[in-house]
């Protein structure tokens, strides 16, 4: 008996481990769960005020490493103005999507961060619903052609536009998440955000997501 102890205490810690490692993993979200919330992302409407947008592609392999279930990107360009910018909106499992942000993402593709990754809050109608977003501005200067983007991004777990100091942490509990990204090329180095045409964009299409993705109640998604 005293040979066999350790061997069912090992065996208990394997099944814990593997227990653990599923539930934050993800592994056991029912796929189905998954598909519909991907689904919901296509009621997100195509024009949106002075804004008509134009459905773009994402790479195969940049949506199987970021294990992306659905998303919409597309380009925006605003009828009054010509001002032009993008929107990525993507859903899957909350590890996943909570880890892979744009200090990561656009570092593989020759960016870097210029300057500090800053949290900024945006408010909102109808209500006004509070939403936070982080932004930094990204170079890729090593080219024929230098490029300078800025980016906003936020996850929604729960039903509001977060911005945590820890994504992956803040998410934990939830088995499907959404994150948004919203990216213009500018001139150059801005650094500064006062005026920034994305707010006014942001400000907009905020509720329009909301309401594509209200057939997904935030506990719905808790696990």
């Amino acid at each position: 008996m005293r040979r066999i102890l350790p061997f069912l205490a090992a065996a208990a810690l394997v099944l814990l481990t593997g227990a653990v490692h599923g539930i934050w993993t993800g592994r056991w979200v029912v796929s189905q769960e998954l598909k519909e919330s991907a689904a919901l992302l296509q009621n997100v409407p195509m024009t949106i005020g002075d804004w008509k947008g134009e459905d773009l592609k994402i790479d195969p392999y940049e949506r199987e490493a970021g294990q992306i279930e659905g998303y919409v990107k597309r380009r925006y360009a605003n009828v009054k103005d010509g001002t032009a910018l993008s929107m990525l909106i993507v859903s899957g499992r909350s590890g996943p999507i909570s880890v892979h942000t744009p200090d990561i993402c656009f570092t593989s593709a020759g960016f870097q961060l210029v300057g500090p990754q800053t949290r900024i809050p945006v408010s909102y109608e109808p209500g006004p619903k509070n939403a936070d977003f982080w932004w930094g501005d990204f170079s890729r200067m090593q080219v024929a052609t230098p490029t300078n983007l800025r980016v906003f991004w936020s996850w929604n777990g729960g039903g509001a536009w977060r911005a945590p100091e820890y994504p992956r942490w803040a998410h934990a509990s939830y088995r499907v998440i959404y994150k948004l990204y919203v990216t213009r090329e500018t001139p150059s180095r801005l650094g500064k955000l006062d005026g920034d045409v994305a707010l006014p964009f942001i400000k907009v299409i905020l509720p329009e997501i909301d309401r594509a993705l209200a057939a997904a109640p935030a506990a719905d998604r808790q696990g």
